[in-house]
C-alpha cells in the first residue's frame, strides 16, 4: 500500500517488487545487442515495478510520486519513458469530461476509462519506446528517474537512474500469459552471438 504522510490517503497495491540489480552478464549481454550503446546508458541496473488495481490506480500512483516528490520532471529521462497500458490524450480526455462530477466513485471513474479505451482505439496515442527483442503484447509504463547520491563524506555527490515500472493487474496478467520474458532474453543472446560470431551456417552445410 501506498500512503500519502501528508494527507494520510492510501492506494491499495496488488504487488511491490523491487526490481534484481541488473547482473553483469545481463548487461554485457545489453550492450552487446546494441552497438551504439556504452554502459552509461544502462539505465535500469535498480528499479521497482507496480501492479494496481485498476487503470485509474496507474495514475493514481503516478500522482502519489509527484505530490510525494519522490520523482522530480527535471531528473526524469524523456526519451526513456514508455506508456502502452493507457492512452494519455484519451486519459485527459475522461478527466476533462469528469470536471465537476464530484460524486463518481473510483470503480465508476475506472469503467469509464475501460469503456472509452475500447471507444477510442483508432485515435489512441500510446507512447511506445521500440524494443524489437520484447513482445508486442507486452504493456506497461515506464519510467527513468535519476537520484541525487551523497556520499558518506559528503564531498562526492551523483546522480544514479532508476527504473519505475507501472501497470494493472488485467495486464500485469496479459504479460504474464503472452509475454515470455525466457524468450525476451533468448533473443536477445542469439543477437549477441551474431553479433560477435557472425551468421552460423548449419553444420550440414559444404
Amino acid at each position: 500500500m501506498l500512503k500519502s504522510a501528508r494527507t494520510g490517503q492510501a492506494i491499495e497495491l496488488v504487488k511491490f517488487t523491487p526490481k534484481s540489480f541488473k547482473s553483469v552478464n545481463s548487461s554485457i549481454i545489453k550492450l552487446l545487442v546494441k552497438p551504439e550503446a556504452v554502459a552509461f546508458q544502462i539505465l535500469d541496473k535498480v528499479g521497482i515495478r507496480i501492479i494496481t488495481k485498476s487503470l485509474f490506480d496507474v495514475f493514481r500512483v503516478l500522482r502519489f510520486f509527484m505530490e510525494e516528490s519522490l520523482v522530480s520532471f527535471p531528473h526524469l529521462i524523456p526519451d526513456q519513458s514508455n506508456n502502452t497500458v493507457f492512452p494519455l490524450n484519451v486519459f485527459l480526455s475522461v478527466m476533462e469530461d469528469l470536471k465537476g462530477h464530484e460524486l463518481y466513485s473510483e470503480k465508476e471513474v475506472d469503467r469509464l476509462l475501460n469503456e472509452r479505451l475500447v471507444a477510442s482505439d483508432s485515435i489512441a496515442i500510446y507512447k511506445k519506446k521500440h524494443n524489437k527483442f520484447s513482445s508486442k503484447d507486452y504493456k506497461f509504463m515506464k519510467f527513468i528517474g535519476r537520484k541525487l547520491i551523497h556520499t558518506e563524506n559528503r564531498k562526492i555527490k551523483f546522480f544514479y537512474p532508476f527504473e519505475v515500472q507501472i501497470m494493472d493487474k488485467k495486464t500485469y496478467d496479459n504479460n504474464e500469459f503472452y509475454a515470455d520474458h525466457a524468450a525476451y532474453k533468448e533473443r536477445q543472446r542469439q543477437k549477441a552471438r551474431v553479433r560477435i560470431f557472425g551468421e552460423q551456417r548449419d553444420k550440414d552445410e559444404s
